[in-house]
């Protein structure tokens, strides 16, 4: 079983219970959860080995919340290798806001991927206007999101855990 660290962008507190039932989720399915709240330290401290789950809201017009920018920011300053990582976003907004639609999950999604990140099956957006509560639909991905997660430990032990960069940063 994995190790997992969610980070959580929030402003108004429905990313939280969002990360909260996905949280649960992955614990019923045996694995290890840590929740912190996207503080700029914490991009020091991601690892290749520890899986990453970023559960954030979009607010204004497609901004991260006030507690994930800082962390984001610090990610594309370093510039870490994150080759390898396997991460998920469940990602938070308002529809009606059609050009800027979950623009926060979908900005971190990218720049995971682009530090070399393998995101592990789809992002979740979650219209918080069609669904006030963002929990079910988190739990029910995040329980899908550990089978994917426990096929790909499967795969890593089958090939020795092995990849062709160090694990840590």
């Amino acid at each position: 079983m994995a190790d997992i660290l969610i980070i959580v962008g929030t402003e108004g507190g429905n990313a939280r219970f969002a990360a909260e039932a996905a949280g649960e989720a992955l614990s019923s399915k045996g694995h290890t959860i840590e929740l912190t709240f996207g503080n700029d330290s914490i991009a020091n401290a991601l690892d290749r080995s520890r899986p990453l789950l970023v559960c954030t809201s979009t607010y204004g017009y497609g901004d991260l919340p006030e507690n994930l920018a800082p962390f984001v920011r610090r990610l594309g300053v370093l510039r870490p290798d994150l080759r390898g990582l396997p991460y998920g976003v469940i990602a938070l907004g308002d529809r009606t806001y059609t050009e800027t639609f979950c623009m926060a999950g979908r900005r971190v999604d990218a720049l995971l991927a682009e530090l070399g990140g393998r995101r592990l099956g789809p992002r979740l957006e979650i219209d918080t206007c069609a669904d006030p509560l963002p929990d079910t639909a988190a739990q029910a991905w995040a329980e899908n999101w550990a089978s994917l997660l426990d096929a790909e430990q499967q795969r890593m032990h089958l090939c020795g855990g092995k990849d062709d960069a160090p694990r840590a940063f």
